[in-house]
């Protein structure tokens, strides 16, 4: 309905500003009801200002105009990304159950997989070769099954993932930062097949840069997402380990 669109655009616009930190993108949150950009900022303008600061503040009310949300959403659309909002019918029920789940899922591809039965494959970069071969064979098998495999996009046990899954079309690659900079560079074209025949999501919008610390932060999705998840050959001292539990 018209109510709940209103509200996804709500959530998408306030998701592009990246000054804005989880938390404080969650405190907002906290005091929508239900109306327009522009009508919340004013309505709201003491509690945003006590929960964002000055500047933040001054970056909202300058882009709550009447078409600012619609703009927000053109701009992905432009650019072939969906955004899936927490308070949408798409969203996947599994990541509410995550810590902090994502406000917005920023997607391309095929989103119907959202909606079937997931499992996930996380592990090392450094993987050997045999735990390599064992991950693409069990993606393989998964994909049979009629599972989606939910990985990332890294060299090593993702990738093996990705092409054990990836002519079923059955593949869900969550990347560690937005779809304008994908890591690895040299993963490019893996990363073209998945949106082509998977689907390829973040929580970052497109221009995020890639940064160490989103990795593990990524991590709960990739958990989250599955009924199941298998850590390929990954050391105690690896990132993977160190969230996927």
């Amino acid at each position: 309905d018209m109510q709940t669109a209103r509200e996804e655009k709500f959530v998408i616009w306030l998701d592009s500003f990246r000054s804005l930190t989880y938390a404080r993108r969650d405190r907002l949150l906290a005091l929508y009801r239900g109306e327009g950009a522009e009508e919340f900022v004013h309505k709201n303008a003491a509690a945003i200002l006590a929960v964002c600061g000055e500047e933040c503040f001054s970056q909202l009310k300058a882009a709550c105009g009447e078409r600012e949300e619609e703009t927000a959403l053109k701009k992905l659309e432009e650019r072939g990304v969906a955004a899936v909002a927490c308070t949408g019918a798409d969203y996947p029920e599994e990541l509410r159950r995550v810590p902090c789940p994502p406000h917005v899922l920023y997607a391309k591809g095929n989103l119907s997989l959202l909606k079937t039965r997931k499992f996930s494959i996380v592990g090392s970069r450094n993987s050997i070769p045999l735990a390599l071969a064992k991950a693409e064979e069990f993606s393989a098998k998964l994909a049979e099954a009629g599972f989606t495999v939910v990985t990332g996009l890294a060299d090593g046990a993702d990738s093996a993932a990705v092409k054990g899954a990836l002519s079923s079309g059955k593949v869900v690659s969550v990347l560690a930062g937005g779809f304008c900079d994908i890591y690895p560079r040299r993963n490019e074209g893996l990363f073209r097949e998945i949106v082509n025949k998977g689907l390829a999501l973040s929580e970052f919008p497109p221009d995020t840069p890639t940064e160490r610390y989103h990795f593990p932060v990524r991590n709960r999705i990739i958990a989250g997402l599955g009924e199941g998840l298998l850590v390929v050959s990954a050391g105690k001292k690896s990132g993977t380990a160190y969230t996927a539990g």
